[in-house]
């Protein structure tokens, strides 16, 4: 199975759809905000994704991680909205993590 195979099954399902695998990790906020409004975080576009850096800056990867009940006090973000990026975030997690197991040398048996 190929890389790409790994990462669409990951997708798929989780989704059951077959979306664009994005791997990214956002080094300003201004990537952040460009992360958040892609095709991975369904429901937020660029307006709801820089309503959100501007409220939790460079702690915004924690609150969605830690504290995503804090997305609720944003206006525009409502409970469906903060569990298509609850989804949108556990897809990233597991693709990250699939790569690593990819690229994580094993002993040879």
């Amino acid at each position: 199975m190929s890389i790409q195979e790994l990462l669409e099954e990951v997708v798929q399902d989780e989704e059951g759809s077959d979306r664009a695998v994005e791997l990214f990790e956002a080094e300003t906020l201004n990537e952040l905000e460009k992360y958040l409004s892609s095709s991975i975080f369904r429901r937020v576009g660029p307006v709801i994704a820089k309503r959100i850096v501007s409220a939790f800056g460079v702690g915004t990867v924690e609150v969605i991680e830690k504290s995503h009940g804090k997305l609720d006090d944003i206006r525009g973000i409502g409970k469906r909205r903060i569990s298509s990026i609850m989804k949108g975030w556990t897809i990233q997690r597991k693709i990250k993590k699939a790569c690593m197991l990819l690229v994580t040398p094993r002993p040879l048996n």
